[in-house]
């Protein structure tokens, strides 16, 4: 076994003695890069950002729990990535469990991409607010996230010197309203009325002609959770949402999901398409790899397989 590209996850919990641990990646520096010191994986924030890897600031939340590269691909070595995380906003795209640990679908794509690279995965987890500033302003750098389709609309995304698209989408999205069926029939007239809340800090073309068009306010929520139950505490009458991900939600806080009906917004509101983002200092090769890699993850089926395990192929 190569100790260059074999690497195995490390999770804050089973470190053990970390000070020992450190002090035997660091005694590697003279026989080997200083990215396999990052390769080896961190066991907490205060340890990666003593090496200098984590350039999104002092704030950020570091995950260990991200599976590193491995074994395959051994001509395609690169620093490494910063895997941005947005908040507890993510679910079930990003899921971040009680422990601090990495699951969801995007998390999911994202790990089975670089597996078989010699590439390194550094989760950073901050709200989206944050994280997209930070992107659109450059303080971070070397990164991957999820993005929808359509931000390729809003002049920022579209400049293909700071960041690109991925060339294959993940999964379709379109927006729905949700709301209990105990309300009776949905009359869109009556949204400034009732309230509709979403997700703090996201955006979506099409969504502001909507609020203007029936005249209403986003109410807004840190997470599906919290959305979820405001609808449920009856201080909005709707949540707005991609239904798919909103039963996940349902099904995680044991609500009946039989008690709600969806009406989509395809009439009202664009529908569109998640995919990944990259910036572009990542460099063609390591683009050119993502793509590859999930163009073979789409022809095999492996996205489809993926979004059904958390119930988003519908």
């Amino acid at each position: 076994m190569q100790l260059l590209v074999k690497y195995n996850v490390i999770k804050s919990k089973v470190i053990g003695d970390r000070l020992s641990v450190l002090a035997g990646l660091l005694g590697l520096i003279i026989l080997f890069p200083m990215q396999l010191v990052l390769a080896a994986g961190i066991s907490s924030h205060s340890e990666l950002a003593s090496l200098g890897a984590n350039p999104l600031g002092a704030g950020a939340i570091v995950s260990p729990t991200l599976a590193n590269g491995r074994l395959a691909h051994r001509f395609l070595k690169a620093p490494p990535i910063h895997y941005l995380v947005y908040g507890r906003a993510g679910e079930p795209l990003q899921i971040i469990d009680s422990d601090g640990f990495l699951t969801g679908f995007i998390t999911d794509v994202v790990n089975e991409v670089f597996e078989q690279s010699d590439i390194t995965i550094i989760p950073i987890i901050k709200p989206i607010i944050r994280i997209k500033r930070e992107m659109i302003q450059g303080h971070a750098k070397r990164w991957i996230a999820y993005a929808l389709r359509s931000w390729e609309s809003e002049g920022v995304w579209s400049n293909v010197s700071f960041a690109r698209f991925a060339s294959v989408d993940l999964l379709p999205y379109h927006l729905s309203l949700g709301y209990k069926k105990s309300s009776g029939d949905i009359d869109l007239q009556q949204l400034s009325q009732q309230g509709v809340v979403w997700i703090q800090g996201y955006r979506y073309p099409g969504t502001q002609a909507l609020s203007d068009r029936y005249q209403f306010e986003f109410q807004r929520a840190k997470s599906h959770a919290a959305m979820l139950k405001m609808v449920e505490a009856g201080r909005v009458g709707f949540f707005m949402e991609h239904a798919p991900r909103m039963r996940h939600i349902m099904n995680k806080l044991e609500v009946d999901k039989n008690s709600y009906e969806f009406y989509s917004l395809a009439q009202e509101v664009p529908s569109t398409s998640i995919t990944l983002l990259m910036s572009n200092d990542l460099g063609p090769e390591v683009i050119a790899f993502v793509n590859r890699r999930l163009t073979e993850m789409s022809r095999s089926g492996r996205i489809q397989e993926l979004s059904h395990r958390y119930s988003l192929g519908g």
